[in-house]
């Protein structure tokens, strides 16, 4: 857990990759399934980020899957920017502004981590919408 926190703190994408599936079987043992979810997010970014896209979009599409069926909303917000992400890296921009279109409609609690609010300003300058972009 250690290792895999360590990775994270300095994005090691490397490492993350290596630590955050043995950090998910570690947590679930331990009875510890929403951290458990989290780390599985920790892997997708992992691939996403060494460019294995196709890869990280599989695990996204699961894990997009199951937090619709069961949540949290954080983690379905999450998973749809990561997904547009992936899906902006392969040059699929309209994919990627429909991910990203229905990940900032989703509610999160406050001071949530996340990239929405440059994401709705990209969306309003696509549409000409410059003074609210800014």
């Amino acid at each position: 857990l250690l290792h895999h926190a360590r990775a994270i703190a300095t994005q090691d994408h490397p490492r993350m990759a290596v630590w955050a599936p043995r950090a998910v079987a570690e947590l679930r043992a331990r009875g510890e399934d929403h951290l458990a979810e989290r780390a599985e997010i920790n892997v997708a970014t992992a691939w996403m980020n060494l460019g294995e896209l196709g890869r990280a979009e599989a695990r996204l599409r699961e894990l997009l899957e199951r937090y619709r069926r069961q949540g949290p909303p954080t983690f379905v917000h999450w998973t749809l920017l990561l997904l547009g992400y992936t899906a902006l890296f392969q040059e699929d921009t309209a994919g990627a502004d429909r991910y990203f279109a229905e990940g900032v409609a989703i509610e999160v609690p406050p001071r949530t981590h996340s990239p929405a609010a440059p994401l709705r300003a990209r969306a309003a300058f696509r549409r000409g919408e410059h003074a609210r972009a800014f």
